[in-house]
């Protein structure tokens, strides 16, 4: 029987449940179904109004799992914008990537564990709302650029810059961010030192 260190068992554990998740989300329908309704929901409630006289609707495209679409209106002026979103990257992707790294994070004391999943938790949630509300501010900049007055500035420029270098690409982001936010939480050194010394360890044999 092959013996594992720590950090191997870690690596094993993560990729097996993450790997499970993947192809729950990927082949269980009603999965998909549930969380895209929820989000749906969830989402039309927060952002039902999101400023003086502008108004949100997010639909379920159910031609395409895990894509929403986002309808944007603007009162003032009557015009409209949309745009289609794919929440297996921005939403499941991510939250699956953290529940894998906490099930295979060995955490002695129970608390411990438990304030760092909610502490962790409630950082990624601000995250990915932050990431929701600017793509919906993009989408009403986007229309005010369509009016003959429209003088942008830093804020205008800020939120594309953000939307297009950020939010589109957020699943790289969001790999970094969660796994570094999860060792800063945990306030583990030893485990990441540790994992880095094996690492390099093989690199040496090599």
């Amino acid at each position: 029987m092959v013996r594992l260190s720590t950090p191997q068992k870690f690596i094993v554990q993560f990729i097996l449940v993450f790997s499970i998740g993947i192809i729950t989300g990927a082949y269980v329908d009603g999965i998909e179904k549930s969380i895209t309704k929820a989000y749906v929901q969830f989402n039309n409630k927060r952002f039902k109004n999101f400023a003086d006289k502008k108004k949100v609707k997010f639909k379920a495209l159910r031609s395409q799992a895990w894509m929403i679409k986002i309808d944007t209106v603007d009162n003032n002026t009557g015009k409209k914008n949309w745009c289609e979103l794919n929440i297996w990257g921005i939403f499941y992707l991510p939250l699956l990537l953290y529940f894998s790294l906490m099930i295979a994070f060995k955490q002695k004391k129970y608390l411990a564990k438990i304030l760092s999943f909610i502490g962790g938790l409630l950082v990624l949630f601000v995250f990915l709302y932050i990431l929701l509300y600017y793509k919906i501010v993009h989408q009403f900049h986007t229309i005010d650029r369509t009016e003959p007055d429209f003088a942008g500035g830093f804020y205008y420029d800020f939120v594309y810059r953000f939307n297009h270098s950020i939010i589109d690409n957020a699943n790289f982001y969001l790999l970094m961010a969660l796994v570094i936010c999860l060792f800063i939480l945990l306030n583990n050194k030893g485990f990441a030192i540790n994992l880095l010394n094996t690492a390099a360890a093989k690199q040496s044999k090599v």
